[in-house]
């Protein structure tokens, strides 16, 4: 008998499931606005749930509470361990917080997938099962990875581009369909789409005016404004599903990266 499967769960503490939910909602609420909802209310349920657990915790600890949910991400620029809540002491870094910008942060991406926001991992799986047995099947291994190395290094697409991908990868027409979203709108800066020149995915524009990536190592390198691609709206822009680049293509930016300095070992 296999001992693990009669040891329970760990119990995660309230504190924990605070956060859970925030984060979780955090996700929602910019996935609903990927997704072309309209900004405002209704947000998310988990983010109400998350408000409250965390407001009934700040007073049972005599800490001024947030009272609304804009209050509640004004909070998620915070660092964490500012928090009047008890995490493991490996859970979060000093300066970790759950938003930069207006944009979830990887650790935000951890405690979301990890809590309530479970649906989005599962569409992955589904979504890397699907083309992946496709390609088994037809024992193509160069177009399981020509698609993979696509989703990675190609996460914007004009509706051009899109179909051309389509007729090189014809084993894989119908998943390509799937992943590419229309590119949402609150991503449009002074009427173009623009690209970071590090991953190629889509620039916010911040509160302040200046553009970022949503990817943290993207904001660290310093995006040079003159490498960046601009895109315009009549071109019909595709992005690819946010759980996919959570999932699949910026970890597949590290693979890149050993892939690239591999070939270089290679050649000196």
């Amino acid at each position: 008998m296999d001992v693990s499967l009669t040891k329970k769960p760990p119990q995660l503490s309230d504190d924990e499931m605070t956060l859970h939910l925030i984060a979780s909602g955090l996700v929602r609420f910019v996935q609903d606005r990927e997704d072309g909802a309209l900004p405002g209310l209704p947000y998310p349920a988990m983010l109400h749930r998350g408000l409250n657990r965390l407001a009934a915790t700040c007073l049972r600890r005599g800490v001024a509470p947030p009272v609304s949910i804009p209050d509640l991400f004004q909070w998620c620029h915070r660092p964490l361990l500012d928090w009047p809540i008890d995490l493991p002491p490996e859970a979060v870094k000093p300066n970790d917080t759950l938003q930069f910008d207006n944009l979830p942060t990887e650790i935000c991406d951890e405690w979301a997938v990890e809590g309530s926001d479970v649906a989005a991992h599962i569409n992955e799986q589904a979504f890397f099962s699907s083309f992946y047995t496709a390609c088994r099947v037809e024992n193509d291994a160069a177009t399981y990875v020509a698609f993979r190395r696509l989703l990675i290094e190609r996460p914007v697409l004009t509706a051009f581009e899109l179909q051309k991908e389509r007729l090189n990868l014809p084993l894989l027409s119908d998943q390509l369909t799937t992943a590419y979203q229309p590119a949402p709108a609150a991503h449009l800066v002074n009427g173009v789409y623009r690209c970071c020149a590090h991953c190629n995915g889509l620039l916010l524009q911040t509160v302040q005016g200046s553009l970022v990536c949503e990817h943290e190592r993207c904001r660290r390198l310093l995006c040079c404004p003159e490498k960046e691609r601009e895109m315009s709206p009549d071109e019909d822009i595709f992005w690819l599903k946010r759980e996919l680049r959570r999932f699949i293509s910026m970890p597949g930016l590290a693979e890149l990266r050993l892939e690239q300095k591999l070939r270089q070992k290679d050649t000196s």
